[in-house]
């Protein structure tokens, strides 16, 4: 399950930087040198801008959740181990 939401997530991500490139190529130079970026560009860049953002704080939040999931399995099986091994013993 939380494999196929981070494969989902470097997809978007993959997306996003693909669609953010080709609105970066519209971008033109004047003969100063210039940049010149039209008002629809620049509402779009920021728009990419605040998508990879996003995306890239959810794939933190996934990658948080998953590894305190692993954490507490672990923890689980210590416990289960020291449960299983205090049942053994005999005193």
């Amino acid at each position: 399950m939380l494999k196929d939401t981070m494969d989902n997530m470097i997809i978007k991500l993959g997306k996003e930087f693909s669609e953010f490139s080709g609105t970066l190529r519209s971008v033109k130079k004047n003969d100063c040198g210039d940049f010149v970026v039209s008002p629809e560009v620049m509402r779009n860049i920021v728009g990419h801008v605040e998508n990879l953002f996003g995306t890239m704080r959810e794939t933190q939040q996934s990658v948080q959740l998953a590894l305190e999931s692993e954490l507490l399995q672990e923890e689980r099986k210590w416990i289960d181990l020291l449960d299983n091994a205090d049942m053994t013993t005999e005193h």
